[in-house]
């Protein structure tokens, strides 16, 4: 990855931001290439996987065997894919005004 730093958001705890840190060092690099392929521009990627990193430092706990993480981790990759896919299928049927085929939403 062309200098992409590990996430760190404010919401995680210091344990589920040390997790992160943990999760995108071990799989940062295939998460954010399975991203690229599948979404529209860089930045959503980005942001993609810095989502799946949040989501699976906060419910790391619930998982017993560490060989589960790539898993859910991939899981949640496919997820978050499709709901940026789904949001820029809904954008571009929106047309002018945002308000589906023709625009016509509220003007002014």
């Amino acid at each position: 990855m062309d200098n992409l730093p590990a996430p760190r958001p404010a919401r995680l705890t210091p344990r589920e931001a040390k997790t992160a840190e943990l999760l995108y060092g071990s799989y940062g690099d295939r998460l954010y290439s399975y991203f690229r392929q599948m979404l529209a521009t860089e930045a959503i990627a980005k942001r993609a996987l810095t989502s799946t990193l949040v989501v699976a430092a906060s419910d790391a706990g619930d998982l017993r065997d560490p060989d589960q993480y790539a898993t859910r981790l991939f899981a949640l990759a496919h997820a978050e894919c499709r709901k940026h896919q789904l949001a820029g299928a809904e954008a571009d049927t929106a047309g002018p005004g945002g308000a589906g085929p023709g625009g016509a939403g509220p003007v002014g």
